[in-house]
């Protein structure tokens, strides 16, 4: 996670999360959650020292790429 938020770090933000306040990467995390990128591990934090799970990673491919989903019905 940590590696993956480095590639967005020109930004200020204004989301607060109380664990990346004095973090080293903290105007990196709010790039990445000013962008949607990231929305955090609940609504007051971000969990920047968390392992991220492929779940996550997928996840934010996907909002990095503006990936949508779409729903086709398919006739059996």
């Amino acid at each position: 996670l940590t590696a993956f938020i480095l590639l967005f770090s020109t930004a200020v933000s204004a989301t607060e999360f109380s664990d990346s306040e004095n973090n080293w990467a903290k105007y990196s995390i709010d790039y990445v959650t000013d962008e949607g990128y990231f929305v955090g591990t609940s609504t007051t934090t971000f969990s920047p020292d968390q392992f991220m799970t492929r779940g996550m990673f997928v996840t934010v491919l996907a909002r990095v790429c503006n990936a949508t989903k779409t729903v086709t019905n398919i006739p059996l």
